[in-house]
């Protein structure tokens, strides 16, 4: 039994400080109303990108109005027909009778795609079309032409952008 006494004897400090922490940290707990600490009760640079967990915050769960978008797709494509890299993955065929480049996933139709030659063509144009579904893909037919108008294959790159 003495053993225990002088344990606590010595330790008397440090187990106040532990009640009186637990206490503190007990009575936020039960007398914060759920909700109740949100931006202004937090200092700036109080939350830091090493505080979150992955995928806790991203670019689809952010305000649209605070950006402009958010890139959901790309790829490069050699040559108008060959994909050398994209992500999600993507390939290119046809659809309507048109090329398109196809994402293995489904895209919100209010997004919109860009794409710009990746040749030095001289004045070769890429142009794209809306979305359209395909199965559980979304395509977005895509035309390469020079500055005659005549269908021409270029390589060329090409982004999704969602609102």
């Amino acid at each position: 039994m003495t053993r225990i006494a002088n344990h606590i004897r010595n330790n008397v400090v440090g187990y106040l400080a532990l009640f009186v922490a637990l206490g503190g940290t007990s009575y936020a707990a039960v007398s914060l109303p759920a909700g109740s600490v949100g931006t202004q009760q937090l200092r700036n640079g109080a939350v830091t990108g090493r505080k979150l967990a992955n995928q806790a915050v991203t670019a689809a769960s952010l305000d649209p109005k605070s950006i402009a978008g958010h890139i959901v797709a790309w790829a490069e494509i050699h040559f108008g027909n060959l994909v050398a890299v994209s992500n999600p993955p993507a390939t290119v065929g046809t659809v309507g009778g048109s090329p398109a480049v196809i994402w293995h996933k489904r895209i919100p139709m209010n997004c919109g795609a860009i794409a710009t030659p990746n040749d030095d063509v001289g004045s070769a144009v890429v142009q794209t079309r809306d979305a359209e579904y395909v199965g559980r893909s979304t395509a977005f037919q895509v035309q390469t032409v020079n500055s005659s108008g005549i269908n021409q294959p270029v390589s060329f790159n090409i982004v999704v952008i969602c609102p």
